[in-house]
């Protein structure tokens, strides 16, 4: 039987999710207006932009956070990309994540 694919869902601009393998959820949010973008393949990590934290550009800054709670790394500011495996998003290794800057 196919394990369920861990999923993410928004509420008063939080993230809350699962990490795989955990029963309990947390908040994956790190500052007060969190908007997730992509999800890891493996659910391992997740992509969000801080739509509170605006960075030079008027872009927002983005970051990226284990699901399993540690901490947030930005990454910097810029438009996520959501086309996974193609040319943005996070790649399947979780070795990289994409964004444009305008």
């Amino acid at each position: 039987m196919a394990q369920p694919r861990p999923c993410l869902s928004t509420a008063k601009r939080e993230i809350v999710g699962r990490a795989p393998g955990t029963a309990e959820e947390r908040n994956l949010s790190w500052a007060d207006w969190s908007f997730p973008v992509v999800l890891s393949d493996d659910g391992h990590l997740v992509v969000f932009e801080e739509q509170n934290l605006a960075v030079g550009d008027g872009s927002y800054a983005l970051f990226i956070r284990p699901t399993d709670g540690a901490a947030a790394t930005r990454l910097g500011g810029g438009a996520p990309s959501i086309c996974r495996r193609t040319a943005g998003g996070s790649s399947p290794s979780r070795g990289w994540a994409s964004a444009t800057s305008s």
